[in-house]
């Protein structure tokens, strides 16, 4: 069971570390600074040539809507990384939380604030229209894969120092949500491996059930492979 004292003690953790908290606040922002973009230099730009954005807009709404579990994935990796190091998650295991129940809170968390942050940026923007039903499936999977970049950051990092070299290279996988562009069989084929591919196919094609399936698959496979190397790691 999650006690209220474990989650005050949570937000103790994240207010303390500068770098936590602006991650933590960063997608409230980024959101805004698109549409002002979106708003004000895309007109001017238009306005000196003949580019048309509109096919673009798929990507712009995928874009932005991974980068709240992108971000904050990475903030559940840094206070894993944290509590590893102080010997919170050995000791965990002879509470009666137990290191499932402490997993299950850090995941709760991140899942909490994607819940949150996903639907605030869809609305800020107001690019495009998803309906309902594939939205709320399209945030399910934000969550899972802000639940999966925390258990992959904590995995690979020994350290805070070495999850921020780590945290760019895992948000690097963000750019299998463009692959499309490319225009190339190989890489299409390659991204199709990784969840962020499937974010931006299912706002493309909200009518493709394959997309909505493989999504799942893919993602409930790296969530599965991630909680496998959580409970196998020694601490």
């Amino acid at each position: 069971m999650i006690k209220w004292t474990y989650i005050k003690n949570d937000l103790k953790q994240l207010f303390r570390e500068p770098i936590m908290a602006l991650l933590l606040f960063l997608p409230l922002f980024i959101p805004i600074i698109f549409k002002l973009i979106l708003a004000f230099l895309v007109p001017f730009i238009q306005g000196l040539t003949p580019f048309d954005i509109t096919p673009f807009t798929p990507y712009i709404i995928s874009f932005v809507l991974i980068l709240s579990p992108s971000l904050l994935g990475v903030v559940m990796g840094f206070m894993l990384i944290d509590d590893r190091d102080n010997n919170i998650v050995a000791l965990m295991q002879i509470t009666p939380m137990g290191q499932s129940g402490y997993l299950m809170q850090r995941l709760l968390l991140v899942f909490a604030l994607i819940l949150l942050y996903v639907p605030y940026s869809y609305a800020i923007l107001g690019l495009f229209d998803i309906n309902f039903l594939s939205f709320v499936f399209l945030t399910i999977l934000l969550a899972i894969y802000g639940g999966i970049v925390g258990l992959l950051l904590f995995r690979l990092a020994s350290d805070k120092v070495n999850g921020l070299t780590y945290a760019k290279m895992l948000n690097i996988i963000m750019l299998f949500a463009f692959a499309n562009l490319l225009n190339v069989k190989w890489i299409t084929i390659l991204a199709g491996f990784f969840p962020p591919y499937w974010i931006s196919q299912i706002i493309l094609e909200p009518t493709n059930i394959m997309a909505y399936l493989l999504g799942f698959i893919v993602h409930g496979i790296w969530l599965g492979l991630c909680l496998i190397g959580f409970s196998r790691q020694k601490y």
